[in-house]
């Protein structure tokens, strides 16, 4: 279990992870594992595909209970009992990487559905559109709150679920692949609208494979590995090549060796299957047999004025 630059913590604790174990039949998903986040930061969760990343997530918004272990946020300890409304009543909000948004419904009434702003008993739209305006400029989007989710690209849905976590005013924001579907230039402005909440005091919990945003936008890290805690510390106190050795726990340049070489292998196991396929048909079946075969004709072989017209099979069958 190593620390990188660990000893800088100028900030206190927003959210404490200690010790939680979480087990599914035949599988141990999460075992010991603990975390830090501190006040207005962008901690990195990191660890390859079945590292217990999306695991520790559910638990944190209420989706699981955890086998044991304990968590608080903001000195509050969250309870397992609690729902995952109650967890963002806490201020702790998810956006998974499938928005969570409803497509017929407008901007305004997706970013305070559930807590509508009410004029004697009844919803205030008026306040709800002139709050929903307010917000959407202060993430930098200029857009009619009234018009429909469905018509939004993907970055505008993602600044809306940003939005209707800063509407419930959150403490601290999961992201799980945010920047999955957006282009280089959506995803500085997210990574923008992600600094701005950062300095109001927001924290991140940021989930994602691509690396060099780890660079560029995230201040902490913990690394988890088949389900266990590996490492935490300061981005700016390690390399992209130490956080992959962190991850997969071998040496970068033998997976990428490793991985060529089975990709290479299985390229030339798959052309082999289907050149001998191909080749011993050719040799035994007649030119009218092959031409009323099922299987040939879905190779792409097909009758064309007596001679054999030939597409997927053209090195094997000459007219």
């Amino acid at each position: 279990m190593a620390k990188f630059g660990s000893g800088v913590s100028p900030k206190p604790n927003l959210l404490d992870v200690r010790d939680v174990c979480k087990q599914f039949p035949g599988v141990k998903a999460l075992d010991g594992v603990e975390m830090q986040v501190r006040k207005g930061e962008v901690h990195a969760l990191l660890g390859e595909n079945g590292a217990g990343k999306s695991t520790l997530l559910k638990i944190l918004s209420a989706a699981l209970r955890a086998d044991r272990g304990e968590a608080t946020l903001d000195g509050v300890t969250l309870e397992p009992s609690e729902t995952p409304r109650e967890r963002q009543r806490a201020g702790l909000v998810t956006i998974y990487q499938e928005f969570n948004l409803l497509p017929f419904m407008s901007i305004a009434e997706n970013l305070y559905l559930g807590c509508e702003p009410e004029r004697r008993g009844f919803i205030d739209w008026a306040a709800m559109h002139d709050n929903s305006r307010a917000l959407l400029t202060s993430l930098g989007l200029s857009v009619d709150p009234r018009r429909d989710v469905r018509h939004l690209s993907v970055a505008h849905q993602q600044m809306i679920e940003i939005g209707r976590a800063v509407a419930r005013q959150a403490k601290l924001i999961v992201m799980d692949e945010p920047t999955a579907a957006l282009g280089s230039r959506e995803v500085e402005i997210l990574h923008g609208v992600i600094g701005g909440l950062k300095a109001r005091g927001v924290s991140f919990i940021y989930v994602t494979h691509r690396l060099d945003e780890v660079k560029m936008v995230c201040d902490s890290f913990t690394v988890l590995r088949d389900g266990r805690y590996v490492a935490r510390g300061e981005v700016k106190a390690v390399e992209t090549s130490d956080l992959v050795r962190l991850m997969v726990g071998r040496d970068v340049e033998f997976s990428k060796r490793a991985r060529t070489a089975r990709v290479g292998e299985t390229a030339l196991a798959v052309i082999g299957v289907a050149r001998a396929r191909l080749e011993r048909p050719a040799r035994h079946c007649t030119e009218r047999s092959v031409d009323r075969s099922k299987g040939w004709r879905d190779l792409g072989v097909r009758r064309l004025g007596g001679r054999r017209a030939h597409g997927t099979g053209a090195n094997y069958f000459r007219g």
